[in-house]
């Protein structure tokens, strides 16, 4: 039963140390694994918030730029006509100088000549000098226009002017849009990175709490396994030597010195023979203190055997609530019992062993008288067969 017990306590203190092994493996991975994802967190964290100021800055110039652009288009629109208005005025000018310089010749024809350069006819001074005045005033008229349509001229061309300043800005505008809207993409794009990193941590945390509920798991197991081993522990101080054992052993150790004593006065050995509470033997005689088993001979041997053996058949009998009636003995005749020695023991199996049926297994010849009955067996072809 202790050794029975003592495996059992053995295979309990093995899983525990395993189980608290695997605990302790479970427990560095589960705060390897929360270090990590603290550091992706806090990572995370820090640059997520420097990417979302990052873009609102980019969106925020991006909006900027968008609104000076639609600005200075609504600003060309308006004087995108402009442009028109001067190639037209342009036009009229040159027509309007056109016809000053001819009437200009004519003055100058009419001051110069006195005849007509085609019929060769005088001309007359009145026609002259009326003709000279009406196209003077005309020249003054020219002039006139002139001067406003240079003062337009001069306008639309200051607007024209704006307006290729206009486009000029909205052509770099349009290409920082570009550039802000690139790194807008770049920002949105690390934003999506961050997001999967993310995922990642989903998967890390989803881990840990696996790795926590094995470590609970293994906890409860060996909070089970030390109540078990609690238990054992008590069973065996119950069944040590210093427990139980010891004071059944006391209770039933003077029954059994007495017990073997009288087995060994049946058996004609006159010797004082005790057994201690850790069954070691203690022979004695009024001759001799000092004997050991080993210094008796083959047949005295055999007399404490057999006294050892009936009396633990005895206390067996005592100590349980049962008795049993069979008592079968192997070859006991078949070693060193002289032949006063094989009497004693038939008396004690025939006279005092009254309540069990025995039987003796014995290769020993002239022996059936000695029994009431006998059951023959003889190997016949390597098989035991009853004759």
């Amino acid at each position: 039963m202790i050794i029975i017990l003592k495996q059992h306590y053995k295979t309990v203190s093995t899983e525990m140390t395993e189980l608290s092994v695997q605990t302790r493996l479970n427990d560095n991975n589960k705060k390897l694994q929360e270090k990590h994802l603290g550091n992706i967190e806090e990572i995370s964290s820090k640059r997520i918030k420097a990417l979302w100021k990052e873009k609102e800055g980019y969106q925020n110039d991006l909006a900027t730029k968008q609104l000076e652009v639609d600005n200075l288009q609504e600003k060309i629109k308006n004087l995108i006509q402009a442009e028109a208005d001067h190639d037209k005025l342009s036009y009229l000018k040159i027509m309007l100088e056109s016809r000053k310089t001819n009437t200009e010749k004519k003055i100058k024809f009419f001051n110069e000549k006195d005849n007509c350069d085609v019929c060769e006819q005088p001309i007359e001074s009145t026609f002259k000098q009326t003709r000279v005045q009406d196209l003077q005033e005309k020249v003054v008229e020219f002039d006139g226009g002139l001067d406003e349509m240079k003062k337009e001229l001069d306008s639309l061309h200051s607007n024209i002017q704006e307006m290729n300043t206009h486009s000029n800005t909205i052509n770099a505008l349009n290409t920082e849009i570009k550039s802000i809207t690139g790194l807008l993409e770049r920002c949105q794009n690390d934003l999506d990175t961050l997001n999967e990193e993310k995922d990642k941590t989903d998967t890390i945390k989803k881990e840990i709490a696996e790795l926590e509920t094995k470590i609970k798991e293994i906890d409860d197991k060996i909070k089970e396994l030390k109540q078990e081993n609690f238990y054992l522990d008590i069973c065996k101080n119950l069944l040590h030597d210093t427990g139980i054992k010891s004071k059944i052993i006391k209770q039933y150790l003077p029954v059994m010195n007495q017990t073997i004593q009288r087995y060994l006065g049946i058996l004609d050995f006159y010797v004082n023979f005790t057994l201690n509470e850790q069954f070691e033997e203690t022979i004695k005689s009024r001759y001799r203190d000092d004997f050991s088993y080993a210094s008796f001979s083959e047949g005295e041997k055999m007399r404490i055997d057999l006294a050892l053996m009936f009396t633990w058949r005895e206390i067996a009998r005592l100590k349980n609530s049962t008795n049993t009636n069979l008592l079968i003995m192997d070859e006991v005749f078949d070693s060193s019992l002289d032949g006063f020695g094989t009497e004693e023991f038939l008396k004690i199996i025939r006279f005092v062993i009254k309540d069990a049926n025995v039987f003796v297994i014995s290769h020993k010849t002239g022996m059936d008288d000695r029994f009431d009955n006998v059951v023959r067996f003889e190997k016949i072809k390597g098989f035991s067969r009853m004759t």
